[in-house]
C-alpha cells in the first residue's frame, strides 16, 4: 500500500517546530470473514422473517372475492362500505368498476372465509340507505357510519358463487323467518300495494313483497310470507281483502265509515279471513285474490273459482247521465260485472236515424253466476259463435290457492284454457235471452248521487231477439226500456203539494182552536175547576177515613167466618146430598105429571067434537045427559087424589118457601131438613095422585062420549039448547086453561113449586 502523503508533503513531526523524524511505512490489516459478521444482524433478520409470515398468513387466509351488480354505487367506498349478515361485518368492498357499456356497476367484495361456502346461488343483496316511507324509518343508523351492503342467504353451504346481481330494495323476508310463502293478486279494478303489513285483526302476521304487473298486464300481483305459526290459519276457504283507506257507504241502515286501525290508514295493509269453514290447507307458492274490500271478499265463499270474463256491448236509447265506468252490471239483484267504457253512438244503418245513443261496453263474469271457468254448459252452440267476434279473458284468479295437483283454486294466469270456453259462455247467454226473455236496461243505482247501472232483467212480453255475435268489437247485448228515477221530478211533484197544502185554512181554524180554547180556560166555570176538586179530594179523604169505612174490614172478616162456619156445616151434614135427593123425587113427580098430561088433547078433541053436536042434539036429552055428566063430574071430584092434590101442592110450596125464609133468618140447617122431609111427602103424594090420573082420565071420556050420544037428540034452538051451549063454551074455555096448564108445566116443570 503506497504512503498517501507524497514527498513534497510534510509529514506530522515535520509540522513540528524543531523535530526531525524519519518517515514511516504505515500498511492496512485484513481481518477474517467471521470477524465481521455481527450478531446484531439477527434482530432485522428476524424482524423480516415475522413481516414476511404475518403478510402470507394474511394472504392465504383472506376470502374470495364476489362481483355484485348494481344500477350505480351510491354512497359505496372502496375500503370504507362493508358487507352484513345479520348486522355482522362479513367483507367489505375492495374495487368499484363498470359493465361492458357503462351500464351498471360492478363491486367487488371480499368475503370472510367462514361465511363464502353460504353465498351460494340464495344469497342476495342491497344497498341499506336511509329511507322513509309511509311504514317507518329505514336504515337510521347508515346517517353516521355510511352505507353497507348487506347479504342474505340461507343455512345450507352450497359453495361460492362468484356473480351477483344486486336489489334495489331488500327482499321479502329479508331476516330468513319460517313461514309460508304465497302469491297475492289484486282483483279486477284493485290495485296492491307492495311492502306492506298483512295484519289478522289487527296484529301483523306477514309482510307483502314488491308489487308487480302481471305477464300479461291485466292485474298487480306480489309475494307475501305468513309467518309461522300463524300461517295455519291460511286454507282455500281464507279471502284477502285491502284494509288500507277510509270506506264510505250509504244504505237502508244508514251512512257508514269505517277503517280497520289507524296504522293501517296511514301505512296501509293486507287483512283477511276464513269465511267458511272446511278449507283445505293450502302448498307454497298458492295464489290468492285480493279484494277491494270485506264485503266483496265474503260474497266470494261460496265460489270454488272465478269465471272467464265475458265483455259485451249495449246501445241504449236513453242517453242520460250516470253511467260511468265501474258502474255494477246486475242480474238478480247479485253484482255480477262492471261497466269498462261509456260512449255516444250514432248508427244511421242500424237505427234509422241521426238520434245520439249511449253505447255501453260491460264485462261479464260467468264466475259470480255459478259458471265454471273453462267450459260452460255443453258444446252446443258452440258453431253458431266460432267464427264471432267474442271477447273472453280467462281470470286465472283464485280466491282458495292453487298449488300442485289437487289443490282446489285456478291455474296461472299463463295457463291456457279450453279453445272454446267463452263460446260456451255465449251460447249460454244466447240461450237466456232468446227463452228467457233476457234483456239489458239502465236503472237507478242511487238516488242520493244520480248514479245508474246496467241491470239484466227478464222481460216476458219483450218481442224476440239475440245477441248479435256480429257486433264489434263485442257481442252486442239487446235491450229494453229504461227504469230510471227522476228524482228532480219526484222532488218537484213533492214541492207542488206542499204548495197545494190550505197551509192558511189549517193556520186560521188552528188559530180559531187557541182561541176556543183560551176563552174555555179563561172562563169563571173552567177557573172554579180546581176548588171543586179540591173539596171533592177534601170529602174523599173525609169518606176514607170515616169510623163506619174503617170498620168495614172487620165486618167482612166476621162476616167470611161466619158464611165457612156455614159451609162447614152444612157439609158436616150432608145437606146437599139431601137436596139433591128431595130434586130427584120432584123430577119423577113431574115426569108423572107429563105422562098424564099426554092425554088432554085427546080429551080436548072430544070436547070440540060435543061442542059442535051440542047445537043439534034435542034440549031433553041434553038434559039427561047433563045430568049425567054432572053427577060423573061430582064423582071425579069426590075422588081422593083428586081433592088431596091441591092440597099436597099447596103445602109442599109453603114448606119450600118456609125453607127459603129460614135460610135467610138463620137456622138454615134444621129448617131445611124439615122442609126437605115434607118435600118427599109432597112428592109421595103427587106420585099417587098422578097414578089414578089416567083411569080419571078414561071415566071422563066414556062419560063425554054418552054426553055426545044424549046430545043428538035435543034440538039446538030450544031454551035447553042455549043453555047447554053456553055450558059447553064454559067447558071450552075450561079446557084451554087446562091445555096452557099442560104446555107450561112441560116447559117448566118447577113452576108447580116456585111459580113462574
Amino acid at each position: 500500500m503506497s504512503d498517501p502523503t507524497g514527498p513534497d508533503t510534510p509529514g506530522p513531526d515535520d509540522q513540528r517546530p524543531g523535530a526531525d523524524h524519519p518517515e514511516l511505512m504505515v500498511k492496512e490489516s485484513r481481518r477474517a470473514t467471521a470477524e465481521r459478521i455481527s450478531i446484531i444482524w439477527i434482530v432485522p433478520l428476524l424482524a423480516l422473517a415475522i413481516a414476511i409470515g404475518v403478510a402470507w398468513q394474511n394472504f392465504s387466509s383472506r376470502g374470495q372475492t364476489i362481483d355484485i351488480t348494481f344500477a350505480n354505487a351510491e354512497g359505496i367506498s372502496v375500503s370504507e362500505t362493508e358487507l352484513r349478515y345479520r348486522d355482522v361485518t362479513v367483507g367489505a368492498v375492495e374495487k368499484l368498476a363498470f359493465t361492458d357499456g357503462l351500464e351498471k356497476v360492478v363491486v367487488t367484495v371480499r368475503v370472510e372465509p367462514e361465511v363464502e361456502d353460504y353465498v351460494d346461488s340464495s344469497a342476495s343483496f342491497w344497498v341499506v340507505r336511509p329511507e322513509v316511507t309511509a311504514q317507518g324509518v329505514t336504515g337510521l343508523g347508515t346517517v353516521l357510519s355510511g352505507v353497507y351492503i348487506q347479504g342474505s342467504w340461507d343455512n345450507d353451504p352450497g359453495g361460492l358463487q362468484r356473480e351477483f346481481t344486486g336489489a334495489s330494495q331488500a327482499p321479502l323476508n329479508a331476516i330468513g323467518r319460517p313461514g309460508l310463502k304465497i302469491r297475492l293478486r289484486a282483483a279486477a279494478e284493485s290495485g296492491l300495494t307492495g311492502n306492506t303489513p298483512i295484519e289478522f285483526r289487527g296484529i301483523q302476521v306477514g309482510d307483502l313483497g314488491e308489487a308487480q304487473i302481471s305477464d300479461d298486464g291485466t292485474t298487480v300481483e306480489a309475494n307475501a310470507i305468513i309467518y309461522e305459526p300463524h300461517d295455519k290459519m291460511i286454507s282455500s276457504a281464507t279471502r284477502f281483502w285491502d284494509s288500507s283507506g277510509i270506506s264510505f257507504s250509504i244504505g237502508a241502515s244508514g251512512a257508514e265509515v269505517n277503517f280497520t286501525s289507524l296504522s293501517s290508514l296511514l301505512r296501509g295493509g293486507i287483512t283477511f279471513s276464513s269465511v267458511v269453514s272446511g278449507g283445505q290447507p293450502v302448498e307454497q307458492g298458492s295464489t290468492f285474490t285480493v279484494y277491494s274490500d270485506e264485503s266483496t271478499a265474503r260474497a266470494t265463499a261460496f265460489r270454488e273459482e272465478e269465471g272467464d270474463t265475458l265483455s259485451f256491448s249495449a246501445i241504449f236509447d236513453d242517453n242520460v247521465p250516470g253511467l260511468a265506468p265501474g258502474s255494477a252490471v246486475t242480474y238478480g239483484g247479485l253484482r255480477i260485472g262492471s261497466v269498462k267504457a261509456v260512449n255516444g253512438t250514432v248508427e244511421p244503418a242500424r237505427f234509422g236515424d241521426d238520434k245520439v245513443r249511449l253505447l255501453a261496453t260491460f264485462e261479464v263474469d260467468s264466475g259470480l253466476l255459478g259458471l265454471p271457468a273453462g267450459g260452460i254448459g255443453s258444446d252446443t252452440g258452440s258453431d253458431a259463435t266460432s267464427d264471432a267476434g267474442v271477447s273472453t279473458s280467462g281470470t286465472g284468479t283464485s280466491g282458495t290457492g292453487t298449488s300442485g295437483a289437487g289443490t282446489a283454486g285456478t291455474s296461472d294466469s299463463t295457463t291456457p284454457q279450453p279453445a272454446n270456453s267463452g263460446q260456451q259462455a255465449i251460447a249460454f247467454f244466447q240461450e237466456k235471452v232468446k227463452t228467457g226473455g233476457i234483456r239489458a236496461r239502465l236503472a237507478t243505482a242511487s238516488i242520493l248521487t244520480g248514479g245508474l247501472k246496467i241491470e239484466m232483467v227478464r222481460m216476458p212480453d219483450a218481442p224476440a231477439a239475440e245477441i248479435d255475435m256480429t257486433g264489434s268489437p263485442n257481442p252486442l247485448f239487446p235491450t229494453t226500456a229504461s227504469a230510471i228515477t227522476d228524482v228532480s221530478a219526484t222532488a218537484q211533484g213533492v214541492f207542488e203539494r206542499i204548495n197545494d197544502l190550505p197551509v192558511e185554512q189549517v193556520m186560521q181554524s188552528a188559530i180559531n182552536i187557541m182561541n176556543n180554547v183560551s176563552r174555555l180556560v179563561g172562563g169563571d166555570d173552567m177557573q172554579a175547576v180546581p176548588g171543586e176538586v179540591r173539596g171533592l179530594l177534601g170529602d174523599a179523604r173525609g169518606f176514607v177515613a170515616s169510623p163506619q169505612l174503617q170498620a168495614l174490614p172487620g165486618r167482612l172478616d166476621g162476616v167470611t167466618e161466619q158464611i165457612e162456619t156455614l159451609v162447614q156445616a152444612l157439609n158436616t151434614r150432608d145437606l146437599a146430598g139431601r137436596l139433591t135427593e128431595a130434586m130427584a123425587g120432584v123430577t119423577e113427580v113431574a115426569r108423572s105429571a107429563d105422562t098424564a098430561i099426554a092425554g088432554l088433547p085427546q080429551l080436548l078433541d072430544s070436547l070440540n067434537t060435543i061442542a059442535a053436536k051440542a047445537e043439534t042434539v034435542p034440549l031433553a036429552d041434553l038434559a039427561q045427559t047433563l045430568d049425567q055428566l054432572m053427577t060423573s063430574a061430582d064423582t071425579l071430584l069426590a075422588e081422593p087424589g083428586t081433592q088431596q092434590l091441591p092440597q099436597s101442592l099447596s103445602e109442599a110450596l109453603d114448606e119450600l118457601r118456609g125453607v127459603l125464609t129460614d135460610l135467610r133468618n138463620g137456622g138454615a140447617v134444621s129448617n131445611l131438613n124439615q122442609t126437605l122431609a115434607s118435600a118427599r111427602s109432597a112428592a109421595d103424594s103427587i106420585s099417587d095422585a098422578a097414578q089414578d090420573l089416567p083411569a080419571l082420565l078414561n071415566r071422563t071420556e066414556t062419560v063425554l062420549t054418552q054426553a055426545g050420544t044424549t046430545l043428538q037428540g035435543y034440538d039446538a034452538n030450544s031454551g035447553l039448547g042455549r043453555q047447554a051451549g053456553q055450558t059447553m063454551r064454559e067447558i071450552d074455555r075450561a079446557a084451554a086453561a087446562i091445555a096452557a096448564l099442560a104446555r107450561e108445566l112441560e116447559r117448566n116443570p118447577n113452576a108447580l113449586f116456585f111459580g113462574r
